[in-house]
């Protein structure tokens, strides 16, 4: 089953919207300069508030060890997606500490994160990721993002099949997040899961 991250969440609303759409993950920003960063204090107010069973995913780029692990232990995140070039032992030390790791591959590197990620080069930008610069054998199950949205979800789904989809500026109305663009992403999803299942049963 293709699981769901739909991230970049900044307000209260956004809460309900994937409460009534049941991603798998729900995903915030932690890093300075970007739209869509939010405080730890914000991102915990919005945790609060969205159904337990949804994970939710810290993204960082070359944080320091201790403010990562600040977020996981405050139980703001149970996953931490590292968008830098962090070192292994970095890896390492978030899943000791109870956290799943999604990592993200600027070139195919042996990682012992529970996912990888292939994103376009400017995250959030909406800008289509090549998907014929993926490698023909990921070294782990990977999440695919950039530039996914409700035109071109099953064609991802279809050539790629990635392990999950991550998806932001796909889900929202100049650019605040969108409860019924959410619903139709995530049902786009669950629908193209439906049907594998069904064809492989048939």
């Amino acid at each position: 089953m293709t699981l769901v991250k739909i991230c970049g969440l900044m307000q209260p609303a956004d809460a309900e919207a994937v409460n009534q759409a049941q991603p798998d993950f729900a995903g915030f920003i932690f890093v300075a300069g970007k739209r869509r960063q939010i405080s730890f204090a914000k991102a915990a107010r919005i945790r609060q508030a969205i159904q337990p069973q949804i994970k939710t995913v810290g993204v960082f780029v070359d944080a320091p060890l201790p403010d990562m692990l600040a977020a996981v232990q405050q139980n703001i995140i149970s996953v931490v997606q590292l968008h830098g070039h962090e070192p292994e032992t970095t890896v390492q030390a978030l899943q000791q500490a109870g956290a799943q790791v999604i990592q993200v591959q600027h070139q195919a590197t042996l990682t012992s994160a529970d996912y990888v990620l292939y994103d376009a080069a400017q995250p959030g930008s909406g800008k289509i990721f090549d998907w014929h610069q993926l490698p023909k054998q990921p070294p782990r199950l990977f999440f695919l993002a950039g530039g996914l949205n409700l035109t071109n979800i099953k064609t991802a789904l279809t050539q790629v099949q990635p392990a999950g989809v991550d998806v932001s500026s796909g889900v929202e109305t100049n650019g605040i997040k969108d409860s019924a663009k959410i619903s139709a992403f995530v049902q786009a999803v669950r629908q193209f899961n439906l049907e594998v299942s069904r064809n492989a049963k048939n």
